[in-house]
């Protein structure tokens, strides 16, 4: 089946509109290809790849390819959702499609893995290969992830063997790219820092932070407490994202100083990095005080936001928390919730060293302790929601973020 003739039968149902929209594919210019599907859609990262895309005009999502797990791509399937088109297509139909379109502006995002097995993939298959630029989006280090999972950590030879080979992947997709858009400054600072020691980094490079969309309708918290104090974090439930720390910080409050705390826990729990002391029988996620619920619908969640008066995001002092910064401090800060993190340094970046939000020490137990019981106790300071409210509008709009990327790309 040949491009045109997927792009003449396939159509897709477009839930919002309820009606079926017939999916050109002759005007796409720019691909940008990422290693997930749309299954995971509740996640940051697809949303993230949902508002980054916007950036450009006549583009297209490559999702998953050349991942052997991925068994869609060989239906040449072709999805829109929210007007942005996905293609599972085999590397042959992108072949294809980037050969009759003379696409020359390729973006390719997550990590080093993902990079090399597009690059490496089409290089045979498209005659103007070396006539096209591939930007590197790179989101993170895939491997300060991995070393921030205790089942990895738990010889030196598993650690070493992994960063080896990890690095080695992130070099290559470097030095092979013609720019790089980075994440955080952080993790810029950090690629420079100790892949580039001995020589001059010098390819074309921007960063394109996570964002908020001001368009968002306004969500009004109880920031006014009678009675339970409730406090909420919403995201993947990791080893690093310190959960396990908050819990056992609300149990002393409570039991020591008699406070009426309710903890919303809601996200998906990660089977290889979640401490066994949250999931074991009689493990911290089954506290009395403790509301727990997996993914729901961002309707749901919005109602779950009106029930705060807090939101905390406890993330570790691992490496992979000071250079990638999450999206999740952005609802809260554009609704003004409040809103308190620990000083990593990519979130210390974000609450502009605590002139947006509240910050205590990363990975200092009574530093939260204290923290979380000024602020049940005293109150939280309106200037700071003032100021967060302001910070997304002036400075992490996605519309601001996604023009300075077009304009980079262009």
């Amino acid at each position: 089946m040949s491009i045109k003739s997927i792009n003449n039968s396939f159509c897709t149902y477009n839930k919002f509109k309820k009606s079926k929209l017939l999916i050109s594919l002759d005007k796409i210019k720019i691909l940008y290809v990422v290693k997930h599907t749309l299954d995971i859609a509740k996640s940051g990262y697809t949303v993230r790849t949902n508002k980054v895309v916007q950036s450009f005009d006549n583009v297209a999502v490559i999702l998953n390819p050349f991942f052997s797990q991925n068994k869609k791509y060989l239906n040449n399937s072709i999805k829109k959702d929210k007007g942005i088109i996905n293609l599972y297509l085999t590397p042959s139909k992108i072949a294809e499609l980037i050969n009759n379109n003379n696409i020359k502006k390729i973006i390719i995002a997550s990590n080093g893995e993902n990079f090399l097995k597009f690059y490496q993939g089409m290089e045979s298959l498209i005659p103007h290969f070396s006539k096209i630029h591939f930007t590197y989006e790179m989101r993170g280090l895939w491997f300060l992830s991995g070393l921030a999972n205790a089942e990895l950590a738990n010889t030196i030879n598993m650690k070493l063997n992994y960063l080896l080979k990890e690095i080695n992947k992130e070099r290559k997709s470097l030095e092979l790219c013609h720019s790089v858009a980075f994440i955080t400054p952080q993790l810029k600072d950090y690629v420079i820092k100790n892949f580039y020691s001995t020589t001059k980094f010098s390819k074309p490079n921007i960063i394109v932070p996570n964002g908020y969309d001001s368009l968002d309708s306004p969500i009004t918290p109880k920031n006014n407490p009678q009675g339970e104090f409730t406090i909420g974090y919403f995201g993947s439930i990791t080893g690093y994202e310190g959960i396990d720390f908050l819990i056992q910080v609300c149990k002393t409050l409570i039991e020591d100083k008699g406070l009426n705390i309710k903890l919303k826990l809601i996200g998906k729990i990660s089977s290889n990095s979640c401490p066994e002391s949250l999931t074991k029988k009689g493990g911290l996620l089954e506290e009395k005080f403790i509301f727990y619920k997996d993914w729901i619908e961002e309707k749901e969640l919005n109602n779950e936001f009106k029930d705060l008066n807090l939101f905390c995001i406890p993330r570790f002092p691992f490496t992979v928390c000071d250079v990638v910064s999450p999206l999740k401090p952005f609802k809260p800060l554009y609704h003004k919730v409040p809103l308190l993190m620990s000083d990593c340094d990519s979130l210390k970046d974000i609450s502009k060293n605590g002139k947006n939000c509240m910050l205590f020490k990363k990975g200092n137990l009574k530093d939260l302790e204290k923290k979380l019981y000024d602020i049940i106790t005293k109150g939280y300071s309106p200037q700071l929601l003032e100021n967060g409210y302001n910070y997304i509008i002036n400075e992490r709009d996605w519309k601001l973020i996604q023009n300075n990327y077009k304009n980079f790309i262009q």
